[in-house]
């Protein structure tokens, strides 16, 4: 599961969908894994990802 937060933070360079995340890690629909990595991470997908690529490319 780690390896699937690791994508959908976006250490896959953001390329990989929502969709395809969430089936790679078993989850039957995106909505499924959102709200699983909420309760994981306290933050929406999306915005964990763009938070991420942000920190990444410094000032």
């Amino acid at each position: 599961m780690a390896a699937t937060y690791s994508t959908a933070a976006g250490d896959d360079g953001g390329t990989w969908p929502l969709q395809a995340i969430a089936a790679k890690s078993g989850y039957q629909n995106e909505y499924a894994f959102s709200r699983a990595f909420k309760r994981e991470f306290a933050t929406a997908p999306s915005i964990y990802r763009r938070n991420h690529h942000t920190a990444d490319k410094g000032p």
